[in-house]
């Protein structure tokens, strides 16, 4: 998937669409004044502020896609075509105790541990794949009906994302769809959610290509605070790509987080609680000119072409090529 138009350049198309003609914009505004005199409007979540606890070493070529703790071990997904693999690491060094490559047509994508089994998303070819998070030995690989990003759960159910606003919770079985929400912040939905992780009831999302952590109320999907973790890019040892992957670190209560290419793990607490409810109920506030980030969009081209990523000191920006 690649990015879109800039969320500045996105808002000004949107809000050139909005008022095209005289006729139109007179109707919606008229339209947005009553709506706003009807009905609450919603407040954006909170920022919260964290505390580093300690920094870890990581495979700087590992482009990490999934993350979650098995035991005393972390599981690793990495991404890229030819490159996708299946891991255990240990957290506190980032040596890999094992690994499992994947066949060179897979991106590797989301990863979590249900019932025994270490399960795999991959990004565009339709597949979960099973493993023995203690082997890594491959148990199966099924059909998949969804674009592959994040993968987690909640012991019963597997909860997924697809790039867009939408999580899902599948039945482990079937993987038909149970129940779904879209993810918003006020009005604003969220969408490009990538990896996640559930964690004490909340549901922690990274959102491509960012570097803030949504924290989400699995119950509606409103997004109850937000992590920026950018302050993280000064303590890299050497440049990396976005950030992606978060697990709990094995042994206590603090979250472990990193990036495709980067060459640190770092384990993180959160000051004080997450709000429980962001949601304000002010009546007749102004409306405004909102605009939802770029849903992410795929496109085909030839797989002999290599460059697949801008510098990190660049645009963040991801082309995940699909050969044809």
């Amino acid at each position: 998937s690649a990015d879109g138009p800039s969320r500045t350049s996105g808002r000004q198309l949107a809000c050139r669409w909005y008022g095209w003609s005289m006729g139109v914009r007179r109707a919606a505004l008229l339209t947005a004044a009553v709506l706003a005199i009807a009905a609450p409007t919603a407040a954006a979540a909170p920022t919260l502020s964290w505390t580093l606890v300690a920094t870890h070493p990581h495979d700087a070529d590992a482009f990490t896609q999934g993350l979650v703790a098995h035991g005393p071990v972390l599981l690793e997904s990495t991404g890229l075509f030819g490159e996708s693999t299946v891991r255990r690491v240990v957290p506190a060094t980032g040596a890999v105790l094992l690994q499992q490559a994947l066949a060179p047509e897979l991106f590797a994508e989301g990863l979590t541990v249900f019932k025994g089994s270490a399960l795999q998303l991959t990004w565009m070819n339709g597949r979960v794949l099973s493993y023995s998070p203690t082997t890594l030995v491959r148990t199966s690989s099924r059909r998949y009906p969804f674009v592959g990003w994040g993968l987690t759960t909640n012991g019963r159910q597997l909860i997924v994302s697809d790039g867009t606003s939408t999580v899902r919770w599948l039945d482990p079985q079937t993987l038909r769809v149970e129940r779904s929400v879209t993810v918003r912040d006020g009005r604003r939905e969220i969408d490009q959610l990538n990896e996640l992780e559930l964690i004490d009831g909340v549901l922690w999302a990274n959102v491509w290509p960012s570097d803030q952590i949504a924290l989400i109320d699995p119950a509606d999907g409103h997004v109850r605070a937000w992590l920026d973790m950018e302050r993280l890019r000064a303590q890299l040892s050497a440049p990396g790509e976005v950030l992606n992957g978060i697990a709990r670190y094995p042994g206590t209560a603090h979250i472990a987080v990193t990036g495709k290419w980067w060459p640190e793990l770092f384990q993180i607490r959160p000051a004080g609680r997450i709000p429980a409810e962001t949601r304000s109920k002010r009546i007749g506030s102004a409306p405004t000119c909102s605009v939802l980030a770029p849903r992410a969009w795929s496109f085909s081209l030839p797989s002999t072409i290599v460059r697949k990523w801008l510098p990190a000191s660049g645009p963040a920006f991801e082309a995940k090529l699909h050969g044809p």
